[in-house]
C-alpha cells in the first residue's frame, strides 16, 4: 500500500503533526549572501512506525527566486517553492515533487493595503496524474496582530491563523501562532527557540505545526505552505556577513 501511496498522502495523510527546520546554509552565514531557502520536513506517518521509528524526514522545500530578487526585495521576494515528498530514504523509489507554492512580490505595510498571500498547487507526478489548486493563505487586515484565512479550493475559510502583535525573532523566543476555526482554537504553529549561533549568523528558523483533529490532506498542506509565508513574513531578516555588525 505505502509503495502506491500519492506522495502528497504518503508525506500528510496520517500525519498528526509537523515539524519544519530550514537548512543553515554556510555561504550565507559567511559571506552575507542571500541563497536560496531551504527546509526539511519531518514527521510520522504509518511507514514510519512500521519500521519502528518515531520520527523521520518526510519531505524538503526548495525556494526558486534569483539572485537579483534575493539581495534587492529581502524577505518580501516573490518566489515559488517546491515541496517533494522523501521516498528514498525509506528506499520505496525516488522522491517525488508534490506541492508548490507561489507568493507574489508585495511590500509589507502596517496599514491595510499590500496584504500578503500565496497559492498552494498540488502538483502531477508518476503516483497522482492530477494537478489542482488547493487553495491558499491570505493575510487579513487586523490591529491586534497578524491575521490569515486559509482558503481551500472554492474560496471556503477553513481556518484562520492567528499571531502576535510584535513576533519576538530571537534565539530566545518562542512564538506561537493558534490556528482557530470559529472561535474555537484547532492547532498551533509554534517558531521554536532556536540555537544561539545560527541565529546570531544565519536566518535559519524551525517551527512545529500541530494539525486540526479530523484536518484532511488537503488542509494539512495549506496549514503547511503558511509556515513558510509566516517565515519569510515575520522570521526572514537580510543577510549580513558573519561579525558584519559589530563595531
Amino acid at each position: 500500500r505505502f509503495n502506491t501511496m500519492s506522495p502528497l498522502e504518503f508525506m500528510l495523510g496520517t500525519a498528526l503533526g509537523v515539524s519544519v527546520i530550514q537548512e543553515i546554509e554556510l555561504f550565507e552565514a559567511i559571506a552575507g549572501f542571500e541563497t536560496n531557502n531551504c527546509y526539511s520536513v519531518h514527521g510520522l506517518n504509518p511507514y514510519i512506525q512500521a519500521q519502528g521509528r518515531q520520527f523521520a524526514q518526510i519531505g524538503k522545500a526548495q525556494e526558486a527566486s534569483d539572485c537579483c530578487t534575493r539581495m534587492c526585495c529581502g524577505p518580501r521576494r516573490e518566489f515559488e517553492m517546491r515541496i517533494c515528498a522523501e521516498y528514498s530514504d525509506f528506499g520505496m523509489g525516488e522522491d517525488m515533487e508534490c506541492i508548490r507554492l507561489d507568493r507574489p512580490f508585495k511590500c509589507q505595510s502596517p496599514m491595510c493595503c499590500c496584504l500578503q498571500e500565496m497559492t498552494v498547487t498540488k502538483l502531477a507526478n508518476a503516483r497522482d496524474p492530477q494537478e489542482a489548486v488547493l487553495g491558499g493563505i491570505f493575510e487579513e487586515c487586523a490591529c491586534g496582530g497578524a491575521q490569515f484565512r486559509v482558503e481551500d479550493a472554492n474560496g471556503n475559510t477553513v481556518y484562520r491563523i492567528e499571531g502576535p502583535l510584535c513576533p519576538c525573532d530571537g534565539p530566545c523566543c518562542e512564538v506561537t501562532f493558534p490556528v482557530m476555526q470559529g472561535e474555537e482554537q484547532v492547532g498551533v504553529l509554534t517558531k521554536e527557540k532556536g540555537d544561539f549561533m545560527a541565529q546570531a549568523f544565519t536566518d535559519a528558523d524551525s517551527f512545529n505545526l500541530e494539525f486540526p483533529a479530523g484536518c484532511t490532506t488537503e488542509n494539512k498542506a495549506l496549514l503547511l505552505a503558511a509556515v513558510f509565508l509566516i517565515d519569510f513574513m515575520f522570521f526572514e531578516s537580510p543577510a549580513e556577513p558573519a561579525g558584519g555588525g559589530v563595531g
